[in-house]
């Protein structure tokens, strides 16, 4: 390690901790009742909202809901459908690699295939 790189990572971590004490971050997670026997809890991740519900009856899980990014982002009108409708492509190879690439960025975190149809 070189010199004073101990100084300089202890000043940055004072520095950062510093600035954690000021700063108003979002609550990264928000939860509620629906109804006695029903709880929602929302948590933001780097991919998007991920929603969980659960449904109780007489102390056991009924019922247990998760909605994942990976189907907001794909969803027919979510986020990828938006962006790629419409963009332009000066050959069927561009089309492929502007839909995987911006499929790639949403991160899937499952495997996927772009199917193409002529119009």
């Amino acid at each position: 390690m070189p010199p004073g790189a101990d100084h300089c990572s202890a000043a940055l971590a004072d520095e950062l901790a510093d600035w954690l004490e000021e700063v108003e971050l979002p609550p990264l997670l928000d939860v509620c009742t629906a109804s006695p026997a029903v709880g929602l809890a929302r948590v933001d991740t780097a991919r998007g909202s991920l929603l969980h519900r659960v449904e109780l009856a007489e102390d056991r899980v009924l019922q247990y809901l998760i909605v994942a990014p990976t189907e907001w982002n794909f969803h027919p009108r979510g986020a990828f459908v938006r962006e790629i409708s419409g963009c332009p492509a000066s050959s069927r190879r561009a089309a492929r690699f502007a839909a995987d690439s911006l499929a790639l960025s949403l991160d899937p975190c499952v495997a996927f295939a772009c199917r193409f149809v002529d119009a």
